[in-house]
């Protein structure tokens, strides 16, 4: 049907679903310009990309993105790399297959969830103009942070008991961008807007950093 945004050929939304996504890519074109386009299907059982693209008359505003639950990631985009270069780098396309794509998340959310989030977390960067990272932080990225945070303080503790000596600064290099690119840098960039966590693995690292340097041990 002319003017179509959704081809659900899975049946993997219900009627509200469809609606509800459907809405928030008109909404994105009419305002930004941006085509967002969802496809669902099985191998064979939707056109190809070329005939896709002819479809939906893609021009170089044009995003595909299509969901087959069959592949080991079942999310994939296809556009013009030139076109979106400064605005939505690889990396975020990357991170979007990587976070809501994987079988691990599609089995524990379901296929719906997850084709619906990839899609709206994309339209979300567009809408505010790009970004340069996905916004909001995986939960494996949480812990990754606070693993930064936890083995950076008990590092600047044991460094700052034991006094300043030639190994010191060995240890600086060491966790300095550890804890600045893993521990803090992430939450930042990622979720502006709520620097909650980012306060509390400050929290954290100076916590462990304290009990580390003042222990007796």
């Amino acid at each position: 049907r002319p003017g179509q945004v959704l081809l659900d050929y899975a049946k993997t939304f219900d009627a509200e679903e469809a609606a509800a996504l459907s809405d928030a890519l008109v909404a994105l074109e009419r305002d930004t310009g941006w085509k967002l386009r969802v496809v669902t299907g099985y191998g064979s059982e939707y056109p190809s990309v070329d005939q896709l693209f002819k479809y939906f008359a893609a021009d170089r505003k044009t995003i595909l993105m299509t969901a087959d639950e069959f592949k080991g990631n079942v999310i994939e985009f296809y556009y013009d790399t030139s076109s979106l270069r400064d605005v939505v780098p690889k990396n975020v396309f990357q991170e979007i297959r990587g976070r809501y794509g994987n079988k691990y998340y599609t089995d524990e959310e379901g296929l719906a969830p997850a084709v619906y989030t990839a899609a709206d977390t994309l339209r979300g960067c567009l809408a505010k103009g790009g970004c340069k990272f996905v916004p909001g932080l995986s939960q494996q990225q949480r812990e990754f942070s606070l693993i930064a945070v936890t083995s950076g303080g008990f590092l600047f503790g044991a460094v700052a008991r034991g006094g300043v000596s030639a190994w010191t600064w060995v240890f600086c290099a060491i966790w300095v961008p550890w804890v600045g690119m893993f521990g803090f840098y992430p939450l930042y960039v990622r979720q502006p807007e709520d620097l909650t966590p980012l306060y509390q693995n400050a929290g954290i690292f100076a916590a462990i950093a304290a009990a580390t340097a003042l222990s007796p041990v």
